[in-house]
């Protein structure tokens, strides 16, 4: 007779890729664990091992212990019955020297009858090497609002969310994604209250091609919203491309394509099969789709379709991040939220 499996554990993406980052590395994936079983099962450990060839070299955990339990940084840790708790690696950065290829991580879990179950996962991480070289779609004083980091809300995409559902994603093609924003020398974004997206700094600016490459996608149709204002998403149900708002793909080749997202209505100047060239201008900085202020989304996927389609790590060449009075040059890196650069 076969064991009744009460809880499944997925490992998502497959292959988990290694990204690497001045200094860093980071493991960007995610742990899906369905419940099978008729009761509530509660998430109570979860701890990742690193082994290097033959010996356990490093060991995370987080649990239970202390006035202020680590475990307690995960907002859900109860799995309810026939149903899905979804939770994002949470030790996501190593340093460049620790060996990543071969991981295991284990999840403790007791019922409320007092039964435990400990699910396990091997993890074998890839090492990405991205192909095309890619420079910053803006130029100027570029705020990275938002990036890819544990906190940011890109990475913080679980597929079982409704809107998800509702959109149709199978996989998470913004995990490396950034979000650009025009800042000046004090870091302000907008002028005056910002009532208007004229107000944005960065609104109407050029976007430039950050690579050569064929456009495989564009879209020049979409109303850009007023700041602070989503639109409907009822709307995404019936067009869900309407959730990147203006936007252009290019297909770099080598299975990698970069996405430019949320432009100015009417502002892309580029259409499918045309070819362009790294630093072309392609469109303008808009604030359609679903966002609320005017920025520029970019990511690198690799596939077209941003419902099925995996992210990929990026980084751009030869851009200054500004330290105080001045700038520290970067030959080839991922930016940092928080930063602010210069193309």
């Amino acid at each position: 007779m076969m064991e009744k499996l009460q809880l499944q554990l997925n490992v998502i993406p497959d292959p988990v890729l290694v990204q690497p980052s001045r200094g860093i590395q980071r493991l960007n994936f995610d742990l899906w664990i369905h419940n099978h079983d008729a009761v509530e099962w509660v998430l109570r450990a979860i701890e990742l091992r690193v082994y290097d060839e033959n010996h356990l070299i490093m060991k995370r955990r987080l649990d239970e212990n202390g006035l202020s339990p680590s475990i307690e940084t995960l907002p859900q840790r109860k799995v309810p019955p026939n149903d899905d708790l979804y939770i994002f690696n949470p030790f996501p950065p190593f340093d460049q020297k620790v060996p990543l290829s071969r991981l295991t991580c284990l999840l403790d879990f007791t019922a409320e009858s007092g039964e435990k179950i400990t699910l396990g996962a091997h993890i074998s991480p890839k090492l990405y090497q991205q192909k095309v070289k890619l420079f910053l779609p803006l130029k100027g004083r570029v705020l990275v609002s938002d990036g890819h980091d544990y906190y940011a809300h890109h990475r913080r995409v679980p597929l079982v969310h409704p809107l998800a559902r509702w959109l149709g994603l199978t996989a998470l093609s913004g995990r490396y994604a950034w979000d650009f924003m025009l800042v000046d020398q004090e870091g302000n974004t907008y002028r005056g209250a910002g009532l208007n997206n004229e107000a944005y700094f960065g609104f109407a600016i050029p976007v430039l091609a950050p690579a050569e490459g064929t456009v495989v996608a564009a879209r020049n149709d979409v109303t850009d919203n007023l700041p602070g204002q989503y639109p409907p998403r009822e709307d995404f149900e019936t067009d869900p491309s309407l959730f990147l708002g203006n936007c252009i793909i290019i297909d770099h080749g080598n299975g990698e394509y970069s996405a430019l997202i949320h432009c100015q209505q009417g502002s892309v100047l580029v259409k499918t099969s045309d070819t362009v060239k790294q630093g072309e201008e392609i469109a303008k900085m808009g604030n359609s789709g679903d966002t609320y202020r005017p920025h520029l989304h970019f990511q690198l996927m690799n596939g077209t379709d941003f419902r099925t389609a995996e992210g990929l790590p990026a980084c751009f060449s030869d851009f200054d991040v500004v330290i105080g009075s001045s700038t520290l040059h970067i030959p080839y890196g991922s930016p940092e939220t928080g930063e602010i650069l210069v193309g």
